[in-house]
């Protein structure tokens, strides 16, 4: 059961999701920043890119659009799991305090 400060919100879930897809971005723009503008591979070994070292501007970008669309799926089943958790507290509610109103 959710306590008061946990309850579910799914205005929290979508500006947790706005936070991350932005710095998806900036991390995104950092490592193209990394390539020297005449350059197409990511090169070095002791930046905090490595993980990037020896691909290409298109390899890089596809690296992060496979993260963002990653982000999507989870965000899209953490909004399903809250809405259901809202519509099973509500109905809860509704029952146990035997409402009279049509959608009760």
């Amino acid at each position: 059961m959710f306590d008061s400060e946990n309850e579910p919100d799914l205005d929290s879930v979508w500006n947790w999701y706005e936070f991350q897809t932005e710095l998806i971005s900036d991390a995104l723009i950092a490592v193209l920043r990394e390539l020297p503008a005449s350059a197409d591979l990511v090169h070095g070994s002791h930046t905090r890119f490595s993980r990037f070292v020896g691909l290409t501007r298109g390899e890089v970008r596809n690296a992060f659009d496979a993260q963002r669309s990653r982000l999507d799926r989870v965000t899209m089943f953490e909004l399903l799991a809250t809405s259901e958790a809202i519509l099973r507290i509500e109905c809860k509610t509704r029952a146990v305090a035997r409402k009279k109103d049509g959608l009760s």
